[in-house]
């Protein structure tokens, strides 16, 4: 029997040195649940909390239509260039 397992049962069995059990199985039983509660509220608590869920990028800026619009405005001004 391992150290933490005997130092579980030795506190178990201080606590429930008061209550008639009924006997070796009622312990075994209880013994048993407090076992898996305990495994499970400690596998519950020990996991990982995940990291908050970040900020939404900022808007971008629409290149497209104003590149387009300074594209257009370059070549009506470079043939009225020419034309003179």
């Amino acid at each position: 029997m391992s150290k933490k397992l005997y130092i579980c049962r030795q506190f178990l069995d201080i606590i429930f040195q008061n209550f008639n059990l009924g006997g070796y199985k009622m312990k075994k039983k209880i013994y048993i649940t407090l076992s898996i509660v305990l495994f499970f509220v400690c596998a519950i608590s020990g996991q990982i909390v995940p990291p908050p869920i970040p900020p939404p990028p900022p808007p971008g800026l629409p290149i497209d239509g104003g590149l387009l619009f300074l594209l257009a405005s370059g070549l009506f001004y470079g043939i009225k260039k020419i034309k003179k």
